[in-house]
């Protein structure tokens, strides 16, 4: 059934939104030393943008996993 491979769809989802976060957790405090601002500002930043992130990574991910999915099985009622 189609809704038992959930499980790995949010597992990389998940990944790529920790990967997203790791990069960007670790490079925005240089540049917002670079542009003139305090680094001390990245811990709140990050948590914001990683919640938008995070929750669009998934929707796109899982969107993108369920659609090609859904293309490749055959119609219902045809097995």
């Amino acid at each position: 059934h189609l809704l038992s491979f959930i499980s790995p769809f949010v597992c990389v989802s998940y990944s790529c939104a920790f990967l997203d976060s790791t990069v960007l957790g670790t490079s925005l405090p240089f540049m917002l030393f670079k542009a003139g601002l305090d680094p001390a500002n990245a811990g709140t930043t990050i948590q914001v943008i990683m919640d938008i992130l995070g929750v669009t990574i998934t929707c796109i991910t899982c969107n993108f996993i369920f659609t090609q999915l859904l293309q490749a099985s055959p119609p219902m009622g045809t097995l």
